[in-house]
């Protein structure tokens, strides 16, 4: 948190309370970062049941954890 990426400096790796300004929720929803860049590494740019892939719900907790403030714990 209060980092910036290095990829995209403009954006923060985690902003708290900010999912559209956080660099992880990017590179976990596979947005404007390119087509094979979705974390974790390994899947697809797409949605899909791939194994390497977050679940829905995986993704949702980081989201939520961004979203509430990034708490440390």
């Amino acid at each position: 948190m209060g980092v910036a990426s290095i990829n995209l400096p403009h954006l923060m790796r985690v902003q708290p309370g900010s999912i559209k300004k956080s660099y992880l929720a990017r590179k976990v929803l596979g947005q404007g970062i390119g087509p094979t860049s979705r974390m974790p590494q390994g899947c697809p740019a797409v949605i899909s049941p791939v194994p390497a892939c977050l679940t829905d719900a995986e993704v949702f907790t980081i989201l939520s954890w961004i979203q509430g403030g990034a708490a440390n714990n």
